[in-house]
């Protein structure tokens, strides 16, 4: 819940300040990875925005940095 918020924080924030803005979701490899792994469809996933910045989509994961 706590990532949603964020996600939702970040739209909000990069909307105010007139920059497009998306989300876009799926899988990140994270904590529990192994190289290799065949990735289930119902682990790692996450949510992240997309923010369109002279004409390139630019993702931002913001909840990554966030404690």
């Amino acid at each position: 819940m706590k990532s949603l918020l964020i996600i939702f924080l970040g739209v909000n924030i990069y909307s105010y300040a007139g920059l497009p803005c998306k989300e876009v979701t799926g899988h990140a490899k994270s904590v529990g990875y192994e190289p290799g792994m065949k990735i289930p469809e119902d682990k790692f996933t996450n949510t992240w925005n997309v923010v369109l910045i002279m004409g390139d989509w630019w993702p931002v994961q913001c909840n990554w940095g966030a404690r």
